[in-house]
């Protein structure tokens, strides 16, 4: 079951290098989690909370202001992310239910950057099952993550669909896997005469396609993954860390969008008429969201660490 949230907007956050205000924010609700010892047991406590991650300015989509080097900064970081949010779930634009947050004075984690704690309880419709798929550094099992948008969003009238994989990698896809790829090392531990560990030979038949979308243009967006015998280290199988997203308009070559992504939904969230792609980022001491936008050519990236 696929949940989104739209909301309306009370107070407006702001970030530095943005043109002016926008009207139009996209978050998350998250299903955040902590790990604990209680009595010699280790228990799970779960908050869950808004992350806004990206706001449309005039040059487009861009990812709200993470930074936050060091403890003062941290300190000031929240005020970047200022104003209560009167939000509305909808399962594909079907209002279900509402839902309000409210901002957070100060964070005392990195891992807290864009995020406002929720006002009373969940409605039923927002627990969806739990799962490792998106537990990403947390390490506990977590719900998917739902979009907060500010303003209803539209079918693209590019009219995407997801269909079974449809090809095998090609050498094309191996170039940019080589080209883009981060920790693609040997499984045998194999090292040159100055103990450097060789990087993996990448080659068509160690990977598959796993996930296939087009639109009725023919565009496409898919991603692939190493099988599971595939001697590549930094590589688990069924890990998101496997999974590379490419985007190919018509018959453009073929764009590299991203490693350890996971998507999470589409529309059209800007009403341009074309889809926007909405991922989840998962990578070491790393996670965040990332927005493909502008029919397939632009993007950014919201992402938290957390040490």
């Amino acid at each position: 079951m696929l949940l989104i949230l739209f909301g309306q907007i009370e107070a407006r956050a702001s970030s530095e290098g943005d043109t002016k205000p926008s009207d139009v924010e996209i978050a998350f609700l998250e299903d955040w989690c902590e790990r604990y010892s209680e009595e010699k047991e280790l228990k799970t406590k779960y908050e869950p909370r808004v992350r806004l991650a990206f706001r449309l300015t005039k040059d487009g989509w861009k990812a709200f202001d993470n930074r936050v080097s060091g403890s003062d900064e941290l300190k000031q970081a929240a005020k970047r992310f200022s104003g209560d949010r009167k939000w509305i779930l909808l399962e594909r634009e079907q209002p279900l239910d509402s839902l309000i947050s409210q901002e957070i004075t100060a964070y005392q984690w990195y891992a807290d950057v864009g995020m406002q704690d929720i006002v009373g309880s969940l409605p039923a419709s927002a627990l969806l099952p739990r799962g490792i798929k998106f537990s990403g550094w947390l390490g506990c099992q977590v719900r998917r993550p739902i979009v907060l948008i500010s303003r209803k969003p539209q079918k693209a009238s590019d009219n995407w669909q997801e269909i079974e994989p449809s090809f095998k990698p090609d050498t094309e896809i191996v170039h940019l896997i080589k080209t883009f790829g981060n920790g693609l090392y040997t499984c045998t531990d194999e090292r040159d005469e100055n103990g450097t560990l060789l990087k993996a030979e990448i080659k068509q038949d160690m990977l598959e396609t796993v996930e296939e979308f087009v639109s009725g243009k023919g565009d496409r967006l898919f991603a692939v993954k190493f099988l599971d015998d595939a001697c590549v280290t930094n590589v688990i199988a069924e890990h998101e860390y496997s999974m590379y997203w490419f985007a190919q308009l018509g018959t453009s070559p073929l764009k590299f969008i991203g490693q350890g992504l996971t998507l999470i939904d589409w529309a059209d969230y800007d009403l341009d008429g074309h889809a926007e792609f909405l991922f989840w980022l998962d990578g070491y001491n790393l996670n965040g969201y990332r927005i493909l936008w502008k029919g397939m050519t632009e993007t950014a990236t919201f992402s938290w660490q957390y040490h």
